[in-house]
């Protein structure tokens, strides 16, 4: 009875150790995990911030670059930080990204407009595009288009299939206008501020794009995009 008694509270002390043992290295193992979470967490924290600190500076070096040209083109300091602060804004009320925006208004300033003309020539231009689902990358196109244009004074037949060819419906467009094009006439000779002119009565009241940059501002993918421009 004496040799059972004492077996059972050998097993039992042993049980119990095994227990308290495997107890403490869960713990061990539930720290050392936490510690690990932790430093991983701490380390994409610091990476974040990293990118983040990294993305400043190139934010930042771009917009000294622009401003530094636009100062070159205007002649203006202060002409040239309006343009870039006005972007800042356009880009936060537009699906546009503000590189693309001040890009566009470099462009066109650089053909010869007055900073007030660039800016509102950009707006009604992305107007149109984004009311066809354009983006960026459609944009950068024809702007390049619109300063070949200013710059050559008038538009050919392949200037004007540009526009079709990022979805702007721009025959319809100068028809609304008062402009009547015929597809494939080769001889058709627009001029810049026809076509300026255009975009900007299809992008007021009753016009074929009637608010699309507006109408666009409400989607959850542009608000997404305008806090990044934030």
């Amino acid at each position: 009875m004496a040799q059972k008694v004492e077996y059972e509270l050998s097993l039992k002390d042993l049980l119990t150790g095994k227990l308290r043992e495997a107890d403490s290295a869960a713990k061990g193992l539930e720290n050392t995990v936490k510690n690990i979470a932790t430093t991983i967490g701490a380390a994409f924290a610091i990476s974040k911030i990293k990118d983040f600190a990294m993305s400043i500076v190139d934010v930042g070096s771009k917009v000294e670059n622009a401003t530094t040209g636009l100062t070159t083109l205007l002649g203006n300091s202060a002409a040239a930080t309006k343009v870039v602060n006005d972007t800042m804004a356009d880009a936060m009320a537009t699906p546009f990204a503000f590189e693309s925006l001040l890009s566009a208004n470099k462009a066109l300033i650089s053909a010869g407009l007055s900073a007030q003309s660039a800016r509102q020539d950009v707006l009604n231009l992305s107007n149109a595009i984004a009311a066809t689902g354009g983006g960026d990358d459609e944009l950068q196109r024809m702007v390049v288009n619109l300063q070949q244009i200013k710059n050559v004074g008038q538009a050919s037949a392949l200037d004007i299939k540009q526009f079709a060819y990022a979805g702007v419906n721009i025959y319809k467009v100068l028809e609304e206008s008062g402009i009547k094009v015929e597809k494939g006439n080769s001889d058709v000779k627009i001029s810049y501020e026809q076509i300026t002119t255009a975009l900007q009565k299809a992008h007021e009241a009753g016009g074929i794009y009637y608010n699309g940059l507006e109408n666009m501002a409400g989607n959850t993918s542009v608000q997404v995009s305008n806090l990044g421009d934030m």
